[in-house]
């Protein structure tokens, strides 16, 4: 069983590390998690950017941002506790979503408004002459902005997604596409084992090291199976490990 490990609020910190290594590359990759902190904190776009959505969340939020921004604003002035953090990384991991696959207009309002607060989202636009800071930290400040104002910051949410290529695949198969269509000295692939197994880890090593590409990944900090490449960052939870 795959445990899953909730976003961290460090996120957007540890982007700006990742993007300090992989700044020059013409495509970065996102194996297998669809927290978009990473895509979203580059100073400046790859030419070609996949995002890969394997459960389809990302595809779902989108759908609603696109279709009703205000729609979600209930859903994001949630008090933070423990226990609604919980409820709603249980209740998107079981969210099933063949119906997007069969229905092009349809979406679900309320996973696509909870899958948003469970991530930090940062954009490089302004807000009130601010910075926009991820969705987590506005959560107790949304009181001060008017609904025009937050749909506004998540349609420019919305908008920065229309370059980025979204597949829904499992990881091993995306793979194995970019070695057939990439020049691969130019790719950066990210890789977050906090959401893979350990059997998934250890595939993941075995195909990275055989390849010529960057490779960053995110995992426990102290892990055993990637302590042999190069660290780049670490903290009691978390650590950012370097193969090229």
């Amino acid at each position: 069983m795959i445990t899953i490990r909730p976003i961290t609020a460090n996120d957007p910190y540890l982007a700006s590390k990742l993007w300090n290594v992989v700044r020059d590359r013409d495509v970065f990759v996102q194996l297998n998690t669809a927290n978009p902190v990473w895509l979203l904190e580059q100073p400046k776009a790859a030419l070609v950017e996949i995002l890969n959505d394997t459960n389809s969340l990302l595809v779902n939020c989108l759908r609603a941002l696109r279709t009703d921004a205000r729609s979600l604003i209930p859903y994001l002035l949630c008090p933070v506790s423990d226990t609604e953090y919980q409820a709603r990384v249980n209740a998107c991991l079981a969210w099933n979503a063949d119906a997007l696959k069969t229905d092009p207009t349809y979406y679900d309002v309320c996973i696509a408004g909870w899958w948003l607060w469970l991530h930090p989202l940062t954009t490089k636009m302004t807000f009130h002459k601010n910075t926009v800071p991820s969705l987590r930290a506005m959560q107790s400040h949304f009181i001060d902005y008017e609904a025009d104002e937050i749909a506004l910051y998540l349609q420019h949410v919305y908008q920065r997604f229309q370059r980025v290529r979204i597949t829904n695949r499992p990881w091993l198969e995306l793979t194995h596409e970019i070695v057939k269509t990439y020049n691969r000295k130019h790719v950066g692939v990210l890789f977050d084992a906090r959401y893979a197994s350990i059997d998934d880890q250890t595939v993941f090593k075995t195909q990275a090291e055989h390849m010529p590409w960057l490779t960053v990944v995110i995992a426990p900090y102290k892990t055993t199976i990637f302590t042999d490449w190069r660290g780049i960052y670490g903290t009691q939870h978390v650590g950012l490990y370097v193969h090229t």
